[in-house]
């Protein structure tokens, strides 16, 4: 069976799929998928199968604190960190489109394009529907280089580094990962030897 959303929302999905209150982020949300469900006395959640696309539009993040990680990120990324922690920084509404497909309960991510005002996200990873968890892992690019990212003398120290920074036409590249529940989140820099358990929703990342 097809299945077309057009006008859905990603927070409804998500307290469907991951039963969290509030859930991880909220925004307008597409979706194009194809849906089998076989015969067994297994939940539907592990017997169903999905395959499909999605985007979300004007995604903002209930959390307020992560959210205000967001901005921060987006106007460091546009070359502006003296707006950085300013209380009245803008607020980066966010675009993100990907594949996905569930089966046995996991949904696959994959093709995971994440864009905010200054930076570009691609993740891919996945989300376990009966625990409640997700993992992803991907690449942030910004705009600005990294001296521009900030101010005083971190600036002068990183303008010397700048040319080597730059990858690929974007002012910087580093790898991330994004790990959690449906009660915590962890976002930070995705090291090999970084094995610490993630931060509870609300405690700033290491």
């Amino acid at each position: 069976m097809h299945v077309v959303m057009e006008k859905g929302r990603i927070e409804d999905m998500l307290a469907l799929g991951l039963k969290a209150n509030p859930t991880l982020m909220r925004g307008a949300l597409a979706l194009k998928t194809h849906i089998l469900i076989p015969p067994g006395l297994v939940s539907v959640s592990r017997k169903m199968r999905l395959e499909g696309t999605f985007a979300i539009h004007g995604a903002e993040f209930n959390d307020a604190q992560m959210q205000r990680k967001v901005d921060a990120l987006s106007m460091r990324a546009q070359g502006k960190p003296e707006q950085a922690n300013a209380r009245d920084a803008e607020v980066a509404g966010s675009s993100l489109t990907g594949r996905f497909s569930q089966a046995d309960g996991v949904v696959e991510v994959s093709e995971l394009h994440y864009e905010m005002p200054g930076a570009q996200v691609q993740m891919e990873g996945r989300v376990e529907l009966v625990a409640s968890t997700f993992e992803f892992h991907g690449k942030v690019r910004t705009e600005a280089t990294a001296s521009q990212m900030t101010t005083g003398w971190k600036s002068l120290l990183l303008s010397p580094f700048d040319k080597l920074l730059k990858k690929n036409g974007a002012g910087l590249e580093l790898p991330i990962k994004v790990t959690g529940t449906r009660s915590m989140y962890d976002l930070r820099l995705d090291f090999p030897h970084d094995t610490r358990a993630p931060v509870g929703v609300g405690s700033p990342p290491k």
